[in-house]
């Protein structure tokens, strides 16, 4: 089982939950791993119901342990979409980021299930980080018009020393006095003359650090002292792309959140042009690693070196070893423990399978009929339908209620040949 960002997280949830953790013998986790505190129903509830006061839709007395009434309820499906969307100048909520815990699948906090060792213990992992987890969501979550995707304005080296204490002092609600410590170390050695990309890349850099990359190694170090079968590897993507911008990623953010996605499904291939011959290497290279891992529990050899699992020495001090995906070659070899790197090229190739979109196939559902598209993965003939709707939008009385099942028969058939529009959280 493999997973990046949301998927990671839903990867490790199922090492955690009793209800699948036998399913499965290896995991590859990309950027981000559920290792800390969840919230609970009643924390959403405690969330929500503060936004109900602030839009008028209640006072702090009414309802008891922030429940909510009736017209409470009512009140807050009137409200607009811009009233709605205002929500967010109130301060996202952690709740709003994470999963729940629902007491079957998810019968713990995470980190309490960690901690306990309650999860599966016997198992090999290859984890994985980039070098800027979160430049990408500086836009969404801090400030959309100074870290616009495209075009992101100058920030001084106040601003953005006080974007990063707001944000763990806010988001996180951390102390002040511990947050400025955070901040000063990753701000050591900045001043007003840094170039503001810098400064952005190091808000980025923090906020991703807390959001994915802390939680991930995390994860990592509990899996290796769990059981001394275990077997976790690393690996650490620092190879921004020449092939211009990507789906998320702009070229200010560095190299950010999701760009080890496109070599390790091959885009360097499919879009052989926009591409470079080393990009290729590393696509292929990461390919060879993945499979390799999937099939044996072990990442292979690079350059004849073995890749090393983390390993505990004076009985507790974890040593993490990983492996550096470059477009530069380095000094030596690209494996490395805290600053010790190793390089290499890797001549592995693949075979890439060619989609042909012309053929439409179509299947009738309950609801009605849906066109898809044949494919073929790896040699095997496939039908793919991408996009199927499931439930109703939840517009007008089907506003803070829970999903419904698609009701009514579609009037015509149902395009799903692409994906359609998605939210961030989709």
């Amino acid at each position: 089982m493999f997973g990046e960002s949301a998927g990671a997280i839903s990867t490790s949830l199922h090492i955690l939950s009793p209800i699948t953790r036998h399913l499965f013998q290896r995991a590859i986790i990309m950027s981000g791993a559920a290792s800390k505190t969840l919230c609970t129903s009643t924390d959403a509830e405690s969330v929500w119901y503060e936004r109900a006061v602030a839009f008028g839709c209640g006072s702090a007395s009414d309802g008891t342990a922030h429940e909510f009434t009736p017209e409470m309820i009512e009140c807050m499906a009137r409200l607009s979409t811009e009233d709605l969307l205002k929500a967010r100048g109130l301060g996202l909520s952690r709740c709003e980021l994470d999963l729940m815990i629902d007491g079957e699948f998810v019968p713990n906090n995470p980190l309490e299930l960690l901690k306990s060792g309650d999860y599966k213990r016997d198992i090999n992992v290859l984890i994985g980080t980039v070098d800027n987890e979160g430049s990408m969501f500086l836009g969404s979550f801090i400030d959309p018009i100074k870290f616009n995707k495209w075009q992101p304005l100058p920030i001084s080296y106040h601003d953005a020393y006080e974007y990063a204490i707001s944000f763990l002092t806010g988001f996180h609600r951390l102390p002040h006095t511990g947050s400025q410590q955070v901040v000063d170390t990753y701000f050591n050695g900045l001043s007003n003359e840094t170039n503001h990309e810098v400064l952005i890349q190091t808000v980025g850099r923090l906020v991703g650090d807390l959001w994915l990359t802390c939680p991930t190694k995390l994860f990592a170090r509990y899996i290796h002292s769990g059981h001394p079968k275990s077997r976790v590897y690393e690996y650490y993507y620092n190879a921004k792309s020449t092939a211009g911008h990507q789906l998320f990623c702009s070229d200010w953010m560095g190299v950010c959140h999701f760009d080890d996605i496109y070599p390790v499904f091959g885009l360097p291939f499919q879009e052989y042009d926009r591409y470079d011959r080393r990009e290729r290497q590393i696509s292929a290279q990461m390919i060879d690693v993945f499979t390799e891992f999937a099939r044996n529990g072990q990442p292979p050899k690079q350059s004849g070196a073995d890749w090393r699992p983390y390993y505990t020495v004076n009985d507790n001090t974890v040593i993490a070893p990983y492996y550096e995906f470059t477009v530069e070659p380095k000094v030596n070899t690209n494996f490395g423990l805290n600053c010790l790197f190793l390089v290499l090229l890797s001549k592995a190739v693949i075979k890439c399978e060619t989609k042909n979109a012309n053929t439409i196939v179509s299947v009738r559902v309950t609801n009605g009929l849906i066109t898809g598209f044949a494919d073929q993965l790896y040699g095997v003939k496939i039908n793919a339908f991408l996009g199927i709707p499931y439930a109703e939008p939840p517009v007008g009385d089907l506003r803070f209620k829970k999903p419904m099942p698609v009701r009514e028969a579609w009037p015509k058939p149902v395009g799903a040949t692409k994906w359609p529009k998605a939210c961030i959280h989709a």
